[in-house]
C-alpha cells in the first residue's frame, strides 16, 4: 500500500526519528515553505507588532555510512533562502551542514538515540543580522505502535551577529550574538494510510532579541536588557534579553506520491524575558510542499 509506508518514512523524516536510515543510503531532499508570523519583529508593544509572509525554499543532499549493525552515521549538506514580501532586509541565504550518529536499542520498536551537530553561515541582506551558527543536541524516541511514535529532544544553539551600531554610549550592542538551550517533546499519529499528525511542545531558555520603536525608551529603563542597538529593519531600536520561552505546535502531513507530501503547521510563541518581564507573543502559519529521495 502506498500511503502507510510512505508516513512511516514522513514521520521518521519530519520528526527526528532514525529510521530513515533503514530505507536509504542517500539523502536528497528539498521543500518550498510558506509562512505567515503574526509578530515578526518580535515587539513586546501590541501596537508595535509587524507582520509579514515570508518564502523558504531549501535542500539537502547527504548519505548514511553504516558503522555497525544498529549504527550509522549520517553527513548532509544544507542549503536554504528566505525572502520577505514586505520586509526585504530580512531576506537572506544559508548555507551548512550537519553529522548525526544514529543508534536502535535494540531490534524492532526498540528505543533510538540520535546526536547531532550542525553548523554553517546566515548570510542577510540586513547585514547586523549575518553571522554563523551552530547548534549540538541529543534526541531520543520509541515507536509505540504501528502508528504512534513519541520523541524527545535537547539542543544547544549559539549565533553570532555583525556589526550593530550602537544606540546609547558605553552600552553594549552585540544584540544578535545569542545562545540557548531548547527541549522539545512531540509525537505522530498515522491517522489514515495518507495522513499523518503531529504536535508537540518546545521550552527555550537563553537570549532573544526584540524590537521596540515608540516604546525604546522605557526599554532602557528596564534591568534585564543586556544589550541594545539601533534597528535598521524595523525602526527603533533592537534589544536583547534572556529569559523563556514557551512554543505549543501541530502540524498535519498528507502524502500525495512515493516523494510528495503536503503540510500544514501552526506554532505559537510566548517569550517572557528576567527581571522586569519584558514579553512578546507571536502566531506563526506554514504551508509546506516536500520533496523526499
Amino acid at each position: 500500500m502506498r500511503g502507510s509506508p510512505l508516513c512511516a518514512a514522513f514521520a521518521a523524516l519530519l520528526l527526528g526519528a532514525p529510521a530513515r536510515a533503514e530505507w536509504v543510503d542517500w539523502v536528497l531532499d528539498a521543500d518550498v515553505a510558506a509562512r505567515y508570523d503574526s509578530n515578526v519583529n518580535r515587539a513586546s508593544e501590541g501596537s508595535e507588532r509587524e507582520w509579514d509572509f515570508s518564502f523558504r525554499p531549501s535542500a539537502r543532499a547527504g548519505r548514511y555510512f553504516q558503522l555497525a549493525e544498529r549504527t550509522r552515521l549520517l553527513a548532509a549538506a544544507d542549503l536554504a533562502g528566505e525572502v520577505y514580501t514586505d520586509f526585504g532586509q530580512l531576506d537572506a541565504i544559508e548555507t551548512g551542514g550537519e553529522l548525526a550518529l544514529l543508534h536502535k536499542l535494540g531490534v524492532g520498536d526498540a528505543p533510538w538515540l540520535r546526536g547531532f551537530a550542525t553548523g554553517g553561515q546566515r548570510s542577510v541582506r540586513d547585514g547586523d543580522r549575518s553571522g554563523p551558527q551552530f547548534t549540538v543536541g541529543l534526541a531520543v524516541g520509541k515507536r509505540l505502535s504501528p502508528r504512534l511514535d513519541v520523541r524527545f529532544r535537547y539542543a544547544f544553539g549559539r549565533t553570532w551577529g555583525g556589526s550593530t551600531d550602537a544606540a546609547v554610549a558605553g552600552a553594549p550592542h552585540d544584540v544578535f550574538d545569542q545562545e540557548h538551550h531548547d527541549l522539545t517533546l512531540d509525537g505522530s499519529a498515522l491517522l489514515t494510510d495518507a495522513l499523518l499528525l503531529g504536535a508537540g511542545f518546545t521550552y527555550r531558555r537563553g537570549d532573544f532579541d526584540s524590537n521596540a520603536q515608540q516604546s525604546r525608551f522605557s526599554v532602557l529603563a528596564r534591568n534585564d536588557v543586556e544589550a541594545v542597538a539601533r534597528d535598521d529593519v524595523f525602526g527603533g531600536w533592537v534589544y536583547r534579553i534572556e529569559g523563556n520561552s514557551y512554543s505549543p505546535f501541530v502540524r498535519l502531513n498528507y502524502g500525495l506520491t512515493d516523494h510528495w507530501s503536503c503540510e500544514l503547521g501552526y506554532r505559537f510563541q510566548l517569550a517572557e524575558g528576567d527581571g522586569d518581564g519584558l514579553r512578546y507573543r507571536s502566531h506563526a502559519v506554514t504551508a509546506l510542499v516536500l520533496f523526499r529521495y
